[in-house]
């Protein structure tokens, strides 16, 4: 990270690592709670080592909800949908796979992708990515 650590995380590093599961877990709660706040370019760099931490733990599910922040944290800046944009389709990915096509977790990581396209100008990609979000919820 680099900068400054929370209290609770410097804790947690401390009794159990920096690459424990737990410590990961949470940096991951810490990155959404800056994120929720608008802190965006505070979060980022956490869902990043929270994302590089759950990959090397080969964590499936932890992987995908660090992505998922990643990339709902870059498109809300709005000069990085670019980089967003691969991150909701893995995000999705992982989310199909883990969850189902209709979970509310799936179809909200869908409706991120379906927006983030639609910013970008993708409107033709976009248009059946958001019917199907909306199919999800009828």
């Amino acid at each position: 990270m680099g900068g400054a650590v929370s209290p609770s995380t410097a804790g947690l590093r401390a009794a159990v690592g920096p690459s424990d599961e737990r410590t990961i877990d949470v940096v991951l709660g810490f990155a959404a709670t800056l994120a929720d706040q608008g802190k965006l370019g505070e979060a980022e760099p956490l869902y990043r080592r929270a994302l590089q931490g759950f990959e090397q733990l080969c964590s499936d599910k932890g992987t995908v909800n660090a992505v998922q922040g990643l990339a709902i944290t870059l498109a809300k800046q709005g000069n990085k949908l670019g980089e967003a944009e691969p991150l909701f389709r893995r995000a999705l990915q992982g989310y199909e796979q883990h969850y189902s096509p209709s979970d509310e977790r799936t179809i909200a990581v869908l409706q991120g992708l379906a927006t983030t396209l639609a910013d970008q100008g993708k409107h033709g990609e976009a248009e059946p990515l958001h019917r199907r979000a909306l199919q999800g919820f009828e």
